[in-house]
């Protein structure tokens, strides 16, 4: 396959999106999904509060939050699997199904319908995320938001990887993409790869500091570009 001939301008040329908590309101629903998957251990609530609030890294996709959270649960006496790599992916199936049944609940971020199909006229549109690529897929399939983005991409590569790939892809330098995320870890991806950020802020607490550029809501997004 013939790459394409990197552009070298200073312009946007392309528009990155994070998913959950940036077009869809879900974070609540993810972030209670890991409680509930452990219900049932005696002491893991203080444990999940811990590693969710821990500084962020990446991957950080629910297999290794999940796996960080039964190493911990093992130091602390708190678990005692004999195989705790098969409790850990069981307990990663049980998250999954978990926001498979309420993911497609939740609401989009207000505007966010509007702004992709305005934005898909005039940028390639990309979602980068840390959910499972299928499973991110069928989702935005589900939305019937799949046109709007010409690639849909999701673990097991990091962030700051498939930030690279739609360079790649799209034969341009990492200052003409706009990663916009609602995280510390998406604004770390964009520092790394070295491409603008725009951050989205609809709940506090989900940057360790202040962010250059922010909307609070997302038709500002288009005064970024």
């Amino acid at each position: 396959m013939t790459r394409p001939a990197i552009r070298d301008d200073a312009r946007t040329a392309c528009i990155v999106f994070d998913f959950d908590g940036v077009l869809v309101d879900s974070n609540a629903v993810k972030r209670n999904a890991y409680y509930d998957a452990l219900a049932d251990i005696h002491g893991a609530a203080e444990v999940v509060t811990e590693v969710l609030r821990a500084p962020p890294a990446e991957p950080a996709d629910r297999y290794h939050t999940v796996k960080r959270i039964v190493s911990l649960l093992r130091e602390r006496g708190l678990l005692d699997a004999r195989d705790p790599a098969r409790f850990a992916a069981e307990r990663v199936d049980r998250y999954t199904s978990i926001c498979d049944r309420e993911l497609p609940l939740c609401n989009e971020i207000p505007g966010a319908s509007t702004l992709l199909a305005t934005l898909s006229r005039s940028h390639p549109l990309y979602l980068n995320s840390a959910t499972p690529e299928p499973i991110l897929r069928a989702t935005v399939a589900g939305r019937g938001w799949t046109p709007f983005f010409r690639d849909t991409l999701g673990t097991p590569a990091t962030k700051t990887d498939n930030l690279r790939r739609i360079a790649l892809a799209e034969g341009i330098q990492a200052q003409q993409i706009l990663f916009v995320g609602d995280s510390e870890v998406d604004r770390h991806a964009a520092g790394q790869f070295g491409c603008p950020f725009v951050g989205v802020v609809v709940e506090e607490g989900r940057f360790e500091g202040p962010v250059e550029r922010v909307v609070t809501k997302l038709s500002d997004l288009l005064l970024h570009l």
